[in-house]
């Protein structure tokens, strides 16, 4: 139940051009200033869903700060933060974990 309501909310964001899939994050600085200026660069304004499949402390620290940002792991995303998030940004190694979990 829990997979297919994933799989649901995950083909909605990309049915609606919502789901987008970078390479990885890094960061040089744990700077938020920075941070927020790359995801304006990249066209996300408001709740954004950050899901990345390795531990990366500049990310976490510069995310923190941000109310409309909210970052996790790979393996905790649930439908409600997917289907409660405005943009929905995997990285190509958290989506690839994810569609082998998805998978079974």
């Amino acid at each position: 139940m829990f997979r297919a309501a994933l799989k649901s909310a995950l083909a909605k964001k990309l049915k609606e051009n919502q789901l987008n899939v970078v390479d990885a994050f890094s960061l040089d600085s744990h700077k938020t200033k920075a941070f927020s200026q790359a995801l304006a660069g990249l066209g996300f304004d408001r709740k954004v869903l950050l899901v990345d499949h390795q531990e990366n402390p500049n990310l976490w620290l510069a995310a923190r700060n941000m109310s409309d940002v909210q970052l996790l792991p790979n393996l905790q995303v649930t439908p409600y933060h997917v289907l409660n998030a405005r943009h929905v940004v995997f990285t190509k190694a958290a989506i690839e974990a994810l569609q082998e979990v998805l998978a079974k």
